[in-house]
């Protein structure tokens, strides 16, 4: 990243200590974070018994997020609710 006259490497050489791949015999079932197993199946498993996901804070998504892809969502600051992008239309839920 380009920031304050110089570019800046953002890669992690941090550990992955809370990042597990799936080991299982069945191809295609994504990745578990948060914990070692998981008895839900997905692309992407986030497990947590005492965390929640916190989803990006922006500010009118629908006139700000120039090019949307349907299944986008974050928290709108001035509506104080959930948007989610279906392909077409900005959707809120309070």
């Amino acid at each position: 990243m380009f920031t304050n006259g110089s570019w800046v490497d953002m890669s992690d050489t941090g550990s992955l200590t809370n990042l597990t791949s799936n080991t299982s015999a069945e191809s295609g079932n994504g990745v578990i974070i948060g914990s070692n197993i998981s008895s839900a199946t997905g692309v992407l498993v986030l497990e947590s018994p005492n965390k929640a996901i916190i989803l990006p804070h922006i500010k009118n998504p629908h006139t700000t997020v120039k090019s949307p892809y349907a299944g986008m969502m974050c928290y709108d600051t001035v509506s104080n609710s959930i948007a989610v992008y279906d392909g077409s239309n900005w959707n809120y839920w309070k």
